[in-house]
C-alpha cells in the first residue's frame, strides 16, 4: 500500500492555563475552508489516521488543523506530562478551543471529533456561531 507524503506545518496557540495547544497545518491555500480535527481520550494530533485524513482533506481543498489539547499529556515525544493528563477536563478543552477560534480572527470553519474529541467539538459548536460543519467518529 502506497502513503502518500504528509505536507503539514507546525502551529501553536496559547490555551488553558496559558499552555500550548499545538497543532500540525495541512494548508490547502488561500480561501480554502477550514476543519479542526480533536483527537479523543488519550489520544494525540500525530496518532493513527489523523495525518492521512488530514492529508486527504487538504488534496481535496480543505485545509485541516490537527490539534493536542493543552492538558493530554503529551509533551513533545511521548506521554511525557502525566501531571497536565492528571488534570485534564472538559472545560480545559473548550478553553483550548475557544483560544484557536480567537486566533482564526473570525474565520468560520467545520471540526471533526473523535472518541472525546467528538463531544468536544459538539459541546463548543453548541456556543460557537462560526462552526459550519461537525463530524464526529465514535463520539463519547
Amino acid at each position: 500500500m502506497h502513503h502518500a507524503a504528509v505536507t503539514s506545518r507546525a502551529v501553536e496557540f496559547r490555551g488553558s492555563g496559558g499552555l500550548p495547544v499545538r497543532g500540525d497545518l495541512h494548508d490547502a491555500g488561500p480561501g480554502a475552508p477550514l476543519a479542526l480535527v480533536l483527537h479523543g481520550f488519550k489520544g494525540f494530533r500525530r496518532w493513527g489516521f489523523f495525518p492521512w485524513l488530514c492529508e486527504r482533506l487538504r488534496a481535496g481543498g480543505v485545509s485541516a488543523l490537527r490539534l493536542d489539547f493543552s492538558h493530554n499529556g503529551y509533551g513533545e515525544r511521548d506521554f511525557d506530562r502525566l501531571d497536565l493528563f492528571a488534570i485534564d477536563t472538559w472545560t480545559r478543552h473548550q478553553e483550548d478551543l475557544a483560544a484557536v477560534a480567537a486566533a482564526l480572527d473570525g474565520r468560520s470553519f467545520a471540526i471533526f471529533g473523535h472518541s472525546r474529541g467528538g463531544a468536544d467539538a459538539l459541546l463548543f459548536a453548541a456556543r460557537e456561531p462560526r462552526v459550519r460543519a461537525i463530524a464526529t467518529l465514535a463520539a463519547l
